[in-house]
C-alpha cells in the first residue's frame, strides 16, 4: 500500500458546453492530452438540471486538480484551453488553486457533489414510494461517441415516468465510461 499525504491545494472549474457532445470531446482532449484531473465529470443537461448544477440548457463538465505537494495552475490552465478548444465557456478566474476545504463545495461543483453523495439517501426514500431511481453505465471507445444514444434503450411500462441522463465519469486515451 502507498500513502499520500491529504491534498491541501485544490484547483476547481465547472465548464459549459452547448451540448453533450462537444463536452465528450473536449474530456477526449483532456485524457489524451495526459491530464488526469482528480474528478473530471461531464453531466448532460437534464443531469446537471437535477444535481442543481445547471440550468438544464448546458452539459457541465466539472473539473478538480488536487495536490499535497505543488500549484496546480498549469494543469488547470491546460485543461480550460482544452475545454475552450471544443466549445466550453469557462468562468472568468475558475481553475485558481486554493487552499481552503470549500473550495470543492462551492458552484456547480458543489452542487453536483452534494446531489451525488445524497443520491442513495433519495434512491431509499423514492423506492418506498414507489419509485425506482438508479443508474446503468456503459463503456465506449471515443471513436463511437457520436453514436451513444442520448437514451438508451431501456424497458417502459405504461404510465410509468422515466427520465435518463447521460454522464461521462472515467476517461482513458482509448475511450470513455459514463
Amino acid at each position: 500500500m502507498r500513502l499520500q499525504d491529504r491534498p491541501t491545494l485544490r484547483a476547481n472549474a465547472s465548464v459549459t458546453f452547448t451540448d453533450f457532445l462537444q463536452g465528450a470531446q473536449a474530456v477526449r482532449a483532456i485524457g489524451q492530452a495526459g491530464l488526469y484531473p482528480s474528478n473530471c465529470r461531464l453531466l448532460d443537461p437534464g443531469e446537471a438540471l437535477t444535481a442543481g448544477a445547471g440550468s438544464g440548457d448546458e452539459a457541465v463538465l466539472v473539473l478538480a486538480f488536487e495536490s499535497a505537494d505543488h500549484p496546480l495552475d498549469a494543469w488547470m490552465q491546460r485543461t480550460l484551453e482544452c475545454c475552450r478548444d471544443h466549445g466550453g465557456k469557462v468562468p472568468e478566474g475558475a481553475g485558481k488553486t486554493r487552499t481552503d476545504d470549500a473550495s470543492s463545495r462551492e458552484g456547480a461543483a458543489g452542487a453536483w457533489r452534494q446531489s451525488f453523495l445524497g443520491a442513495p439517501y433519495l434512491r431509499d426514500a423514492l423506492v418506498g414510494m414507489g419509485l425506482v431511481s438508479d443508474t446503468f453505465e456503459t463503456a465506449i471507445p471515443w471513436n463511437r461517441c457520436e453514436e451513444l444514444p442520448l437514451y438508451p434503450r431501456l424497458p417502459r411500462r405504461a404510465g410509468a415516468l422515466l427520465l435518463r441522463h447521460r454522464r461521462v465519469e472515467e476517461r482513458q486515451p482509448a475511450g470513455a465510461l459514463g
